[in-house]
């Protein structure tokens, strides 16, 4: 029996048309190629136009912070209480001793109107040991030292107090540091003792100011503070004026 005999396989390159080689082939790569770069380049349009939007709206909000942060300045501020010292003293009051940069820590006993303790208080800059902002008391002295407080000091000629007319019965001076004193006598119904009252209100301006300005607002809560405790002890023929005291020239 004859064998049969079979024509060769073709093999790779040999007789077998390669697709990549075809005409058809050569022609479809170039547009594949460029849809993809076209995408790419879409892509990076629009990350170009985030980065653009994100500039345009993160400056104008950055300069609206920074604005606020220097009308703010939280590393300068100020606090200070709407009131203080049996609500006597206001923010304005306080604001002249005041410095750049802090609070104000309040400490307050008794009561003006009278009572068993001598009312005080003192606002400090800070801390409770700080700075004294503003310091009130209603002292009750004897019949000797009111006489000698209500003549006036005579340790510095060279720089007398000046007078206040705080109304009548009540002596009022206001010394070259800005401190304030107004003196009266208090004959109450039922009382008996200690009659004589000394109010004193003292302060300490700020670094590098000068005590000028604590003077309006010594007289202010000096005069608040006597009129409070005068009407609330019922004393009998005093008349406080019913405004501030003018404040004198030095």
């Amino acid at each position: 029996m004859a064998e049969r005999s079979h024509p060769p396989r073709p093999g790779p390159g040999v007789g077998a048309p390669d697709p990549d080689s075809s005409p058809a082939g050569a022609a479809a790569s170039p547009p594949v190629v460029g849809v993809a770069r076209a995408a790419i380049a879409e892509v990076e349009a629009r990350r170009e136009r985030r980065r653009r939007r994100l500039v345009v709206v993160g400056l104008p909000l950055a300069a609206v912070v920074a604005t606020s942060l220097w009308a703010w300045q939280p590393w300068n501020s100020v606090e200070l209480p709407e009131s203080a010292c049996w609500s006597l003293a206001g923010r304005a009051d306080l604001a002249p001793a005041a410095g750049d940069n802090g609070r104000t820590v309040v400490l307050e006993e008794g009561d003006p109107v009278g009572g068993a303790k001598v009312p005080w208080c003192v606002v400090h800059w800070n801390t409770w040991y700080g700075r004294k902002l503003l310091a009130v008391g209603v002292e009750r002295p004897d019949g000797a030292a009111f006489e000698a407080a209500r003549l006036g000091p005579a340790d510095r000629p060279d720089r007398p107090p000046r007078p206040l007319d705080a109304g009548a019965g009540i002596t009022g001076w206001i010394h070259p540091d800005a401190s304030v004193e107004l003196l009266y006598r208090c004959d109450y119904p039922g009382g008996a003792g200690d009659h004589y009252r000394r109010v004193v209100v003292t302060g300490t301006a700020a670094a590098g100011a000068g005590s000028d300005a604590l003077r309006s607002p010594h007289v202010t809560v000096a005069w608040r503070t006597a009129r409070t405790a005068i009407a609330g002890e019922h004393c009998a023929g005093l008349g406080p004026v019913t405004s501030p005291p003018a404040v004198p020239a030095r």
